[in-house]
């Protein structure tokens, strides 16, 4: 009797570390969710701005996202990677799309995230307004394609 009692309680031990543990890696992700979704609806409210920039402006790319800022009237908020967990210059998306065409083929990235912050995925928003979550070696493949077409465009070619 003493034995069984003593594995029961061994046993529900290990199962409230397990049911712990669990709760602790589902919140994290949870957050992870949260994070990415903030930052894809970033980029969404940037996307339809840049538009909306772009159709009253004969087509045209703004210049830079401050001057977006300013003739859109876009709140701060909306130019951070929420995931950075920072209020800095680093925690600012890049602006690839100055030098773009009006008619830019779908696949050019215009904003990416500075860094790798979600979960060592860069948040993307291509000219196609898809917005994809890549990787580092995804990321650099589409860097080197975004270069290529560029190039096949007569543009200044950019770096990570």
């Amino acid at each position: 009797m003493k034995k069984t009692l003593i594995y029961v309680i061994c046993f529900l031990a290990l199962l409230s570390i397990l049911i712990a543990i669990w709760y602790y890696r589902e919140g994290r992700y949870r957050e992870y969710l949260n994070q990415k979704n903030m930052c894809a609806g970033n980029m969404r409210v940037l996307s339809h701005r840049i538009y909306f920039y772009k159709d009253n402006n004969g087509g045209k790319y703004p210049l830079d996202l401050e001057k977006l800022k300013l003739i859109a009237e876009i709140n701060d908020s909306y130019f951070y990677c929420c995931a950075a967990n920072i209020r800095s210059t680093d925690s600012y998306y890049v602006y690839r799309g100055n030098d773009l065409p009006s008619e830019a083929p779908d696949n050019m990235i215009v904003i990416h995230c500075r860094k790798p912050w979600h979960n060592g995925n860069y948040g993307v928003l291509l000219s196609s307004t898809d917005i994809l979550f890549l990787d580092e070696k995804e990321m650099k493949d589409a860097i080197t394609q975004d270069n290529n077409e560029r190039k096949n465009l007569n543009l200044k070619q950019k770096p990570l």
